[in-house]
């Protein structure tokens, strides 16, 4: 009898033992909510930006009309350049902008990663003589690995604004992972 007690006290003890080492697994680093990005980072980047006064029909259904004529107004004087300066940065340049003159930016964002990611922040750094907005935001967005989308700007040159100046404005967007039961968009 004593015999047989000590093996099954074994196996008891290596089964506890078994299911203890399991569910500590379950509470790996990586499926909690902290910071897991430094082994797997997050890959999004801006891949196209373009506007709607840049003399260039990027987009037959965005800007079909882009001809030079600056878009509202009817007149070949201001111009509206969007550039991509880094990942998650774009650059845009107005040239000859006068009160009143617009132009719309397209920003198309890929994740290029492999895990879900959600936008976090946009930035826009602009000078006074312009008013920038985005035209309806959604400050929290859920990209999954390969999924696209654009964001759409609308650039305003207000009555402070000197003649045939050029103006140039940055957008920055931030995004972090869309890790599930750690909250998400509102």
């Amino acid at each position: 009898m004593f015999a047989r007690f000590p093996i099954k006290g074994l196996l008891l003890s290596t089964g506890l033992l078994l299911v203890a080492v399991t569910s500590l697994g379950m509470f790996d680093s990586s499926l909690s909510c902290g910071d897991n990005c430094r082994r797997n980072p997050l890959g999004v980047d801006f891949t196209r930006a373009f506007t709607n006064d840049d003399a260039v029909v990027n987009d037959a259904n965005k800007d079909p009309a882009d001809n030079g004529v600056d878009p509202g107004n009817g007149k070949p004087v201001g111009s509206c350049v969007a550039s991509l300066s880094s990942s998650g940065t774009v650059r845009v340049t107005v040239q000859n902008g006068y009160p009143g003159y617009i132009c719309r930016v397209w920003v198309k964002i890929r994740n290029t990663g492999c895990k879900d990611v959600r936008r976090q922040s946009v930035s826009i750094s602009a000078p006074s003589a312009l008013t920038v907005t985005e035209v309806s935001p959604r400050q929290c967005y859920v990209l999954r690995p390969g999924d696209q989308r654009y964001e759409v700007y609308d650039a305003l040159v207000l009555q402070s604004a000197q003649e045939l100046a050029t103006y140039q404005f940055v957008i920055r967007t931030t995004f972090t992972e869309n890790r599930q039961g750690c909250g998400g968009c509102p």
